[in-house]
């Protein structure tokens, strides 16, 4: 039985440690260890139905976490190690994107540019749980610099918007350099100012302006441009780095890495990869923008986060394979143009609520995994 399970282990990881285990009593088995054996034969039969499908392009990204256990094992203390694999939400999001580039009405300047978005997954953006504000207070750090919308996000997404929005969005400026955004909905035309995108969206369009996804804190100062609405004062990149480090300091210059952030940093700039790039940033480093933003959250200064996003979305338009940011906030958009233009709301606009788990401050996840171990010690206890 035993060499049945081991070669099955091949297409079923998820029992190869049970299988394992009961292999080390094959030599002198007792009753107990057949006892096992039939439970693993009753897991499969019941799970038979079960899988994992990976669908080319959904835009899945891999976690893997990895412990282990020095001389744990009860029997022999051998050491026992292992690891868990898990699949980012953006699996899920891709499974709701509509296919319509081949309707009638889509211009044919359009239709290869759809085709190229219907092949992405959509970034929702992550809500933030009601817990967490009971660690870190983040509601207010948020609303000092006027991103409450963001922390309140808990909204619909409506696909079908999404893809229009990003095939046909246009950034422009006027003669004295104010931005434009203009985009096609449904054979109409749509054109807001930025402060009127803001407004909609309920984000704010006043304070510090930057947009840089490169490393270089240096880059937030170049990339700014020069005698334009938008151009306003840049903290130095010694000023973020001494606001938001452990040491004060960094070992690449003006770069600053992860592992350098201060702890209660960490997971705020979680939130800000999340929520205001409407990505996640595996990369070692930080983007200037995102150290920027946690900059602003430290000192209370307000960041205009209608032109970072307006630079962002025009950024992911012509980025392949990118997941579409802002799902939620965008929703606001589609619910102020259906208002104002009711004959628009259409059957085949549906909209879906978040499949991306809020997100849940550290402090909180370890009280819950303390009140477990708790249990299971008192458990254990009990059956000694």
């Amino acid at each position: 039985m035993i060499g049945s399970l081991l070669y099955l282990t091949a297409s079923s990881p998820d029992i190869m440690f049970s299988v394992s285990l009961c292999a080390h009593f094959q030599e002198a088995p007792k009753t107990s260890h057949l006892e096992a054996v039939k439970c693993i034969f009753r897991y499969i039969k019941g799970t038979t139905h079960l899988g994992l499908w990976y669908p080319k392009g959904t835009g899945i990204e891999t976690v893997v976490y990895a412990d282990s256990d020095h001389a744990g094992d009860y029997v022999d203390r051998k050491s026992t190690s292992g690891e868990m694999t898990l699949e980012d939400e953006l699996q899920y999001t891709k499974s709701y994107v509509p296919t319509f580039s081949d309707e009638n009405y889509i211009p044919d300047i359009l239709k290869s540019i759809i085709r190229n978005l219907e092949c992405r997954s959509i970034h929702e953006g992550r809500p933030i749980s009601s817990e967490s504000n009971k660690y870190d207070n983040i509601q207010t750090l948020f609303q000092v610099i006027k991103l409450l919308k963001i922390y309140e996000l808990h909204e619909e997404t409506c696909p079908r918007f999404l893809l229009e929005f990003y095939s046909s969005i246009e950034i422009s400026k006027d003669d004295n350099l104010n931005i434009f955004l203009t985009f096609w909905i449904l054979k109409r035309t749509f054109k807001f100012s930025l402060e009127s995108f803001a407004s909609i969206l309920s984000i704010p369009c006043e304070g510090e302006c930057s947009y840089s996804e490169e490393p270089s804190l240096d880059s937030l100062k170049t990339n700014q441009g020069s005698n334009t609405p938008y151009q306003t004062h840049i903290p130095t990149p010694k000023e973020i780095i001494q606001s938001i480090t452990t040491t004060g300091q960094t070992i690449f210059p003006n770069i600053i890495l992860k592992e350098e952030l201060r702890y209660d940093m960490r997971y705020r700039n979680e939130i800000i990869q999340d929520s205001a790039f409407g990505t996640q940033n595996d990369l070692p480093f930080l983007p200037a923008s995102s150290c920027h933003m946690m900059y602003c959250i430290l000192t209370s200064t307000p960041f205009n986060f209608a032109y970072f996003l307006t630079k962002r979305v025009e950024r992911i338009k012509n980025q392949p394979n990118s997941p579409m940011p802002y799902g939620m906030i965008l929703n606001r958009l589609y619910e102020h143009i259906i208002k104002i233009n009711p004959h628009l709301r259409k059957s085949k606009y549906k909209s879906y609520w978040p499949s991306m788990k809020p997100w849940v401050h550290p402090t909180h996840l370890k009280s819950i995994n303390y009140t477990s171990s708790e249990e299971v010690s008192s458990v254990d206890s009990n059956d000694g």
